[in-house]
């Protein structure tokens, strides 16, 4: 199994944190950074493939995974040289070859528990469907991922437009695309970026096809997570952190 990471983007919202730094890199603990923990989490799960997009201050990535090296059967770095101006959209695009469907695909700034990956990787060893991981009793904000499902449980839109009352839940930031999904979410990919849609993120490739795909979800089942975009969001991470240690 494969995992890649998107760890391209600037992260100006927590500011001098930042400011010559990529967020997954920030310290959770004395001695663990957000990256390290997800690193030590895909290790535990017997996921031996390791690909991380960088772009801004690529260098911190890239020395922090030497430590790594011979503890997975590949880790490496792919560069995307535009990380200023384009979205996340253009990071899958970039490394749409290197998806499979024994890909998990993670977004860096996540720091979630340990089970919900178990969950997530279970599920690829177990079958063969495309999945979003969804927190579906978290209270939705206008700025998270929404997703809505239909009754047999399909997503079948995810968008930060969506309604927050009449939305499913948050999209977490980790899925697996599989089979025809796959194909449909590259060929997604190429025409929105041919269209210049460069400030678009990645979902969108997704929730302009998912008429045509047929992805469902996998709940958080209430365990913590936190997608850390801001200063507050860090500090909620490290004290999670320091809960479960």
């Amino acid at each position: 199994m494969k995992a890649i990471i998107f760890a391209a983007g600037c992260s100006s919202r927590l500011e001098e944190l930042t400011k010559d730094l990529p967020k997954c890199c920030l310290k959770l603990s004395d001695d663990q950074t957000i990256l390290q923990r997800a690193l030590t989490f895909l290790r535990a799960n017997n996921i031996q493939r390791i690909i991380i997009v960088t772009g801004f201050a690529f260098q911190h990535i890239d020395k922090e995974i030497l430590a790594w090296q011979g503890l997975f059967d590949s880790i490496k770095t792919v560069y995307n040289p535009h990380y200023e101006k384009r979205n996340n959209i253009y990071t899958a695009f970039l490394i749409r070859d290197l998806i499979d469907s024994d890909t998990i695909i993670l977004n860096s700034d996540l720091v979630f528990d340990p089970k919900i990956l178990e969950i997530a990787v279970g599920t690829v060893n177990s079958s063969k469907e495309s999945f979003l991981v969804v927190d579906d009793q978290k209270q939705l904000v206008d700025e998270d991922m929404k997703i809505i499902v239909d009754d047999s449980g399909k997503v079948v839109r995810v968008h930060k437009s969506l309604d927050n009352a009449t939305a499913y839940g948050e999209y977490v930031g980790i899925l697996r695309l599989a089979g025809n999904d796959l194909t449909i979410f590259k060929q997604s990919l190429e025409t929105m970026i041919e269209r210049e849609d460069f400030g678009k993120y990645y979902e969108d490739a997704i929730d302009e096809k998912l008429i045509d795909m047929n992805i469902t979800y996998i709940s958080t089942q209430g365990l913590p997570w936190t997608e850390v975009d801001s200063k507050v969001d860090y500090n909620k991470a490290i004290e999670q952190v320091g809960q479960s240690s």
